[in-house]
């Protein structure tokens, strides 16, 4: 017992380091803009993808991508209502975060203590596409929480512990949906909106010993990868935040951002413009994507632009067709770089799963 203790501190020690992700909300005068920082690798590979609505599509899970066709594994079929733009770092429709054209927004951050969902016999689907399935099927946190129950399971990874999805709506609730005891919990967090892979609800708790929260301890302002100093840190930043104008609140959240253990990319998201602004540690000028200006119409072909592109400003012009030559060389290196596991990427069905997962938007999982 006393190795696998030390064994969960010394992997939880590694990963905050290493995964020190970032997600934050802020709200004055229904004004809503929320900060996420992403820290997987530095200079990690990526494409903004343009998902339309209409579309059919059928689950995969894990198991399936790497098998090809295996009918022990239950599907399901469902017809994406909502257009959105989401950020992938594994593969076309496999967003790890995004927004979708009614404001809901969804990142992902690593998490030790998830699990995926057992003892039921719901679907199983992959993790990044089963947030797709919520951008395609949701517009807001309350249709999420009353359709809670109807969800598929998420397939995390195989030997490698999942994450939890920081979640906030155009009217400005926020959640936190997570898998506890093997079943999913959606925590309305909107009281303080903050997200940095740890056990927030604990954290919470203990905001009221620090300044500015009513106690006497100072926050901590050294840039740490630390999961409870950068959940005070960034409480600090929402509860000190004053609406003056679009361009100073944008302005506040990349700074907060920067502060704080800053992002290989960061996402700004201004919900009254309904608009997504990008930065990377590749390309640090802001590329601006308003959503009411991409084509979300299923007869248009399916889009995607290089998140390291050095464009800025408006980049709606700049969005390529997807292609399955460009899609096999994106996932051929981002499914290694998502998934740590060298040793797995040594068999032979890892090149299935990668394969698989390339050409998932040609039938989008009709013929796997």
């Amino acid at each position: 017992m006393k190795k696998i203790i030390i064994s969960i501190l010394f992997i939880s020690i590694i990963y905050s380091a290493s995964y020190a992700c970032s997600a934050f909300t802020i709200n004055n005068e229904n004004k809503i803009y929320t900060g996420f920082n992403e820290n997987w690798l530095p200079e990690l590979p990526g494409y903004i993808c343009e998902n339309k609505r209409n579309v059919e599509k059928t689950s995969v899970s894990w198991n399936r991508l790497e098998n090809d066709k295996n009918d022990k594994d239950k599907q399901i079929e469902w017809r994406s209502k909502y257009g959105s733009i989401t950020l992938t770092c594994i593969g076309n429709q496999f967003p790890i975060i995004g927004l979708n054209e009614k404001g809901l927004f969804i990142a992902e951050l690593f998490y030790l203590f998830t699990n995926s969902p057992s003892g039921n016999e719901k679907p199983r689907m992959f993790w990044p596409l089963w947030m797709q399935y919520i951008f395609d099927n949701y517009d807001s946190i309350e249709t999420l929480s009353k359709g809670l129950e109807d969800l598929p399971n998420p397939d995390w990874w195989p030997s490698f512990p999942g994450s939890y999805l920081f979640i906030t709506d155009s009217t400005g609730q926020s959640a936190c949906l997570r898998i506890v005891g093997g079943k999913m919990k959606l925590t309305n967090i909107s009281e303080m909106p903050v997200l940095t892979n740890g056990l927030f609800e604990n954290y919470s708790k203990r905001l009221k010993y620090y300044k500015p929260f009513g106690g006497l301890l100072n926050i901590p302002q050294k840039d740490t990868s630390s999961v409870f100093t950068r959940f005070l840190q960034y409480s600090e930043k929402v509860a000190n935040y004053t609406f003056t104008t679009k361009e100073d609140s944008i302005d506040y959240c990349f700074n907060a951002l920067d502060s704080y253990f800053k992002g290989v990319w960061q996402v700004v998201v201004d919900y009254e413009n309904l608009s997504l602004h990008i930065r990377t540690d590749l390309a640090p000028e802001t590329k601006i994507i308003s959503l009411e200006k991409m084509d979300f119409s299923s007869e248009t072909p399916l889009r995607w632009l290089d998140i390291h592109k050095e464009v800025s400003g408006d980049v709606s012009e700049y969005f390529e067709p997807w292609n399955y030559e460009k899609s096999l060389s994106f996932c051929k290196n981002s499914f290694k770089n998502s998934y740590p596991n060298e040793s797995y990427f040594k068999k032979e069905k890892s090149r299935r799963l990668i394969e698989n997962g390339a050409k998932y938007p040609i039938s989008y999982g009709k013929d796997l």
